[in-house]
Protein backbone atom coordinates (compact mmCIF):
# COMPACT_ATOMS: atom_id res chain seq x y z
CA UNK A 1 0.00 0.00 0.00
CA UNK A 2 1.28 3.65 -0.91
CA UNK A 3 -0.44 7.23 0.11
CA UNK A 4 1.03 9.91 -1.10
CA UNK A 5 -0.42 13.78 -0.23
CA UNK A 6 0.03 16.10 -3.09
CA UNK A 7 -0.32 19.85 -4.43
CA UNK A 8 -1.80 20.14 -8.27
CA UNK A 9 -0.68 24.02 -7.66
CA UNK A 10 0.35 26.08 -9.63
CA UNK A 11 -2.01 24.38 -12.61
CA UNK A 12 -5.11 23.75 -9.87
CA UNK A 13 -5.81 24.49 -6.49
CA UNK A 14 -6.48 21.13 -5.11
CA UNK A 15 -4.65 18.66 -2.94
CA UNK A 16 -4.58 15.04 -4.52
CA UNK A 17 -4.37 11.86 -2.27
CA UNK A 18 -3.73 8.76 -4.40
CA UNK A 19 -3.97 5.16 -2.46
CA UNK A 20 -2.73 2.34 -4.43
CA UNK A 21 -3.16 -1.71 -3.15
CA UNK A 22 -4.75 -2.23 -0.29
CA UNK A 23 -5.92 0.83 1.94
CA UNK A 24 -5.64 0.76 5.49
CA UNK A 25 -7.49 2.92 8.35
CA UNK A 26 -4.08 3.60 9.41
CA UNK A 27 -3.17 4.53 5.89
CA UNK A 28 -6.11 7.18 5.87
CA UNK A 29 -5.35 8.20 9.27
CA UNK A 30 -1.36 9.09 7.93
CA UNK A 31 -2.42 11.30 5.18
CA UNK A 32 -4.54 13.43 7.11
CA UNK A 33 -2.15 15.12 9.09
CA UNK A 34 -0.37 15.74 5.48
CA UNK A 35 -3.61 16.67 4.32
CA UNK A 36 -4.24 19.32 7.22
CA UNK A 37 -0.29 20.54 6.12
CA UNK A 38 -1.35 21.66 2.80
CA UNK A 39 -4.06 22.74 3.69
CA UNK A 40 -2.56 25.37 6.10
CA UNK A 41 0.39 26.10 3.89
CA UNK A 42 -1.98 27.09 0.68
CA UNK A 43 -5.24 27.71 2.04
CA UNK A 44 -6.48 25.56 -0.90
CA UNK A 45 -10.13 23.71 -0.15
CA UNK A 46 -10.55 21.05 -2.64
CA UNK A 47 -9.53 17.38 -2.21
CA UNK A 48 -9.46 14.88 -4.74
CA UNK A 49 -9.25 11.06 -3.13
CA UNK A 50 -7.42 9.01 -6.17
CA UNK A 51 -8.46 5.61 -5.40
CA UNK A 52 -8.34 4.48 -9.10
CA UNK A 53 -5.10 1.61 -7.71
CA UNK A 54 -7.14 0.97 -4.29
CA UNK A 55 -7.61 -2.93 -4.20
CA UNK A 56 -9.40 -3.14 -0.68
CA UNK A 57 -10.65 -0.34 1.34
CA UNK A 58 -11.34 -0.25 5.43
CA UNK A 59 -15.23 -1.23 5.95
CA UNK A 60 -17.87 1.32 4.98
CA UNK A 61 -18.01 2.53 8.95
CA UNK A 62 -14.27 3.17 9.38
CA UNK A 63 -13.88 4.62 5.10
CA UNK A 64 -17.22 6.87 6.24
CA UNK A 65 -15.03 8.41 9.86
CA UNK A 66 -11.98 8.63 7.61
CA UNK A 67 -13.40 10.56 4.57
CA UNK A 68 -14.70 12.50 7.57
CA UNK A 69 -11.43 13.18 9.26
CA UNK A 70 -10.02 14.26 5.52
CA UNK A 71 -12.60 16.52 4.93
CA UNK A 72 -12.80 18.42 8.38
CA UNK A 73 -8.88 19.38 7.71
CA UNK A 74 -10.58 21.83 5.55
CA UNK A 75 -11.63 23.17 9.10
CA UNK A 76 -15.06 24.78 7.57
CA UNK A 77 -13.60 26.73 4.72
CA UNK A 78 -15.84 28.10 2.30
CA UNK A 79 -15.83 26.76 -1.14
CA UNK A 80 -14.73 23.02 0.21
CA UNK A 81 -15.81 20.27 -2.14
CA UNK A 82 -14.27 16.41 -2.34
CA UNK A 83 -13.92 14.12 -5.34
CA UNK A 84 -13.10 10.75 -5.38
CA UNK A 85 -11.86 8.41 -8.22
CA UNK A 86 -13.61 5.25 -8.45
CA UNK A 87 -11.20 2.12 -7.66
CA UNK A 88 -11.21 -0.36 -10.13
CA UNK A 89 -11.58 -3.18 -7.65
CA UNK A 90 -15.54 -4.21 -6.96
CA UNK A 91 -15.40 -4.68 -3.36
CA UNK A 92 -13.34 -1.14 -2.88
CA UNK A 93 -16.35 0.57 -5.02
CA UNK A 94 -18.95 -0.90 -2.96
CA UNK A 95 -17.02 0.13 0.31
CA UNK A 96 -16.39 3.63 -1.29
CA UNK A 97 -20.04 4.36 -2.46
CA UNK A 98 -21.44 3.66 0.67
CA UNK A 99 -19.16 6.43 2.52
CA UNK A 100 -20.08 9.01 -0.56
CA UNK A 101 -23.88 8.55 0.37
CA UNK A 102 -23.00 9.25 4.19
CA UNK A 103 -21.14 12.18 3.02
CA UNK A 104 -23.94 13.33 1.04
CA UNK A 105 -26.79 12.36 3.22
CA UNK A 106 -24.65 14.70 6.13
CA UNK A 107 -24.45 17.67 3.47
CA UNK A 108 -20.63 17.31 1.98
CA UNK A 109 -20.35 18.08 -1.55
CA UNK A 110 -18.64 14.91 -2.57
CA UNK A 111 -18.92 13.41 -6.15
CA UNK A 112 -17.46 10.21 -7.76
CA UNK A 113 -15.81 9.99 -10.61
CA UNK A 114 -14.02 7.65 -13.00
CA UNK A 115 -12.07 10.02 -14.80
CA UNK A 116 -9.17 12.10 -12.79
CA UNK A 117 -9.72 14.65 -15.31
CA UNK A 118 -13.19 14.86 -14.64
CA UNK A 119 -12.74 15.09 -11.20
CA UNK A 120 -10.27 18.08 -11.36
CA UNK A 121 -12.29 19.85 -14.04
CA UNK A 122 -15.61 19.68 -11.27
CA UNK A 123 -13.23 20.92 -8.30
CA UNK A 124 -12.18 23.39 -11.01
CA UNK A 125 -15.63 25.32 -11.03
Amino acid sequence: MTTTVTSLAPAHKIIEVVHSGDVTAADIRGAEKQIVELVDSTGFTRLLGNYINATDLPGAIDTVTLIESAISALGGRAGGRHALLWPKDGQARIELDVARMAEKNRGVNIHIFGDRDAAIAWLDS
